[in-house]
């Protein structure tokens, strides 16, 4: 059984590993997202070595829909994830791509060592680009980040 001083030294080499686009983290961030109830972020793309860009996902559509109603958004910018062995998701899974959320290693290492993050899956190539594809037709993100989404390998 592995002791909490194992857990702290391993977080780095954890995160450092699994810090791909495609991972499917499940983390507890009220600075991202205002509520501490556990989300899962999908790293979406990766702009230097220790810095990436994550979607969050919901299992509400109808909330989200209404949303975009309110806002005037395009349905075209949500993207639905259904469970798989690959991503181990529960439920079907919204993600508004209109909305990304910056973070580093250090974030992610920071909320493992607090018991705050878990690896939870990984999305499969077609997912991936089908959610970039979301991004791509928001009026929301800038276009210096579609780009940098569009050109980020899933690596």
């Amino acid at each position: 059984m592995a002791s909490i001083i194992d857990h702290v030294v391993d977080s780095p080499y954890r995160i450092n590993s699994t810090f791909k686009i495609g991972t499917i983290y499940r983390i507890s961030a009220p600075e991202l997202i205002e509520v501490e109830v556990p989300h899962y972020f999908i790293v979406i793309a990766k702009s230097s070595s220790n810095e990436g860009f994550l979607v969050v996902t919901t299992s509400k559509l109808d909330t989200l829909i209404n949303h975009f109603q309110k806002a005037r958004i395009s349905n075209e910018t949500i993207s639905m994830i259904r469970p798989s062995d690959e991503n181990n998701l529960t439920k079907d899974s919204y993600i508004n791509c209109n909305t990304l959320h910056k973070v580093d290693e250090c974030f992610l290492i920071n909320k493992m060592k607090k018991n705050k993050l878990t690896i939870h899956g990984y999305l499969t190539n077609a997912e991936i680009i089908q959610i970039k594809n979301a991004i791509s037709k928001s009026k929301l993100v800038e276009r210096k980040i579609k780009k940098l989404i569009e050109d980020s390998n899933n690596n």
